[in-house]
């Protein structure tokens, strides 16, 4: 499992758009985001860094 805290996200459709970057990503990975708290759980065996990487790419800001 993988946790990041995205900073720029404050709508639902921030949340989708993360959600399209994930799944760029890896297309069978569970995501959940929790907008209100900024934070993105991704359930996969891909590599942290593709992520923060597709994230970014999208136009938010990545902790982990």
């Amino acid at each position: 499992m993988i946790t990041l805290i995205v900073s720029g996200m404050d709508c639902r459709s921030c949340g989708g758009v993360i959600r399209e970057a994930v799944h760029s990503i890896d297309p069978g990975a569970d995501v959940d985001i929790d907008v209100e708290e900024g934070r993105v759980d991704i359930d996969t065996p891909a590599p942290l860094e593709r992520f923060i990487l597709a994230i970014e790419r999208a136009g938010f800001n990545v902790e982990h």
